[in-house]
This record gives C-alpha cells, sequence and structure tokens, in this order.
C-alpha cells in the first residue's frame, strides 16, 4: 500500500535528477564544443538549463503539485534535452548523460498518466 509522502518523493527524486544532468550536460556543453555547424553557441546551453529549470521550478513553487502541472513540466523538460541531444555532436558521456534524463522525464509521465487513471476509476461517478 503507498503512502500519500511517498508519492511526492518519487517526483522529487525525479526533478532532482533531471535538474543535476541537465546542470551537468549545461557544464559539458559550455567546457567542450558539442554544436553541429550552424547552431549558435548559445542555443544548446539555454536548452538543456531550460529543461533542468522547468521540473525544479514547479517543484520549488509548489512542494505537492498537481498531475497536470507534472504533465506540463516533464515532458518539457523530455523536449528541451532531446533537441539538445539531436543538435550537439557530443560523445558518449553527453548523450548518456541527457538520455538518462529524457528516460526519467517520460517514467514519470507514465506514472502520473496511471496514478490520475487510478484515481478516476475509483472517483464515485454521478449516476442518475
Amino acid at each position: 500500500m503507498r503512502t500519500a509522502t511517498s508519492q511526492p518523493a518519487v517526483e522529487r527524486a525525479a526533478t532532482a535528477f533531471v535538474a543535476l544532468t541537465g546542470a551537468a550536460s549545461t557544464v559539458l556543453l559550455v567546457t567542450q564544443d558539442h554544436r553541429a555547424p550552424g547552431t549558435p553557441a548559445w542555443l544548446l546551453p539555454a536548452l538543456a538549463v531550460l529543461g533542468a529549470a522547468v521540473p525544479l521550478i514547479t517543484m520549488l513553487v509548489r512542494p505537492r503539485p498537481s498531475h497536470r502541472v507534472l504533465l506540463v513540466a516533464f515532458p518539457l523538460a523530455a523536449a528541451c534535452h532531446s533537441a539538445v541531444v539531436g543538435a550537439a555532436d557530443g560523445g558518449l558521456p553527453l548523450k548518456l548523460l541527457l538520455g538518462l534524463s529524457i528516460a526519467v522525464s517520460l517514467l514519470v509521465c507514465v506514472r502520473v498518466t496511471l496514478l490520475r487513471a487510478e484515481a478516476s476509476e475509483n472517483r464515485p461517478r454521478n449516476r442518475f
């Protein structure tokens, strides 16, 4: 049986992981030139920071965010990090960090969707 405190703990851990991998990938992008030709130098680090910051800000602003907020924040983080992976000519460490961040973000989305489905299944329906 799940406790009420274990559910936000998973989202907090995922947020911390996505934020740390985003910060580490930003350091890799700034210290090494991993951009594809024609890509502005500021774009990839900005996308990595945005992908790390959005879930972190949602957790700092609202300690127990709603499912809707999580279903916006984590896909946005996954989209930003996948854009960086697609546009960067980086090596294995960069792709591994961002790939793990994308995987965690998508797993949080699946988990939140399943929790919403379970909650709506248990909700009493208005029957006439």
